[in-house]
């Protein structure tokens, strides 16, 4: 018999086993201790927990399913441990290139209006400016019935607005690095 544990990662329940909750708990920690030396802490702690909580659901069959060691491991392995990079130094490391699928978000980032034809832009691989181009010769072409089609777009899309939300628009993998340089990123361009 095991000893059950109950978690909140961002607001979501979880049933992990007491070796798996240790395991998890030790990782984070690890992790936290790594970002000691940034101001954006909290928000990138944030958004790991969100991307581990994201992995987490994808490896339950049903809610109540109890979360084991080994599901914890696989989440480390795709997460990337803090030893494999090093925010105090700059330092590139190489991760094998695996092609990941895109998803559709609206890129509130670079939009004119919603965001839309930058989304579809990073999701078809080409020039933002081609795809604008392309929705103004429509909407001349379709007689205006393209901002009807602009519009349910717009409602349809979600907007990409956490750092996992944007490497996945982005096809790149969401790792804890990847992580940390999209908010570092972003913060030092609000700035």
């Amino acid at each position: 018999m095991k000893k059950v544990i109950d978690i909140s990662l961002t607001g979501v329940l979880f049933h992990l086993e007491e070796d798996a909750y240790d395991d998890l708990k030790k990782y984070l920690k690890a992790i936290r201790k790594s970002l000691t030396e940034m101001e954006d802490t909290d928000e990138i702690m944030h958004e790991i927990e969100a991307r581990i909580a994201e992995l987490l659901l994808e490896k339950q069959n049903f809610p109540e399913q109890v979360i084991n060691k080994q599901n914890i491991i696989d989440v480390i392995t795709i997460m990337g441990k803090p030893e494999d990079y090093n925010v105090r130094e700059e330092k590139t490391v190489i991760y094998k290139n695996t092609k990941k699928k895109k998803s559709l978000f609206r890129d509130v980032d670079r939009s004119v209006l919603g965001g839309v034809a930058a989304g579809l832009a990073h999701y078809l691989g080409m020039n933002i400016i081609i795809v604008r181009l392309i929705f103004i010769i429509l909407l001349f072409a379709s007689s205006g019935t393209m901002i009807l089609v602009y519009l349910i777009l717009w409602i349809v899309i979600p907007k990409a607005k956490t750092a996992s939300d944007k490497l996945k628009m982005r096809g790149e993998d969401v790792n804890v690095e990847k992580i940390i340089q999209e908010i570092t990123t972003d913060n030092s361009n609000d700035k």
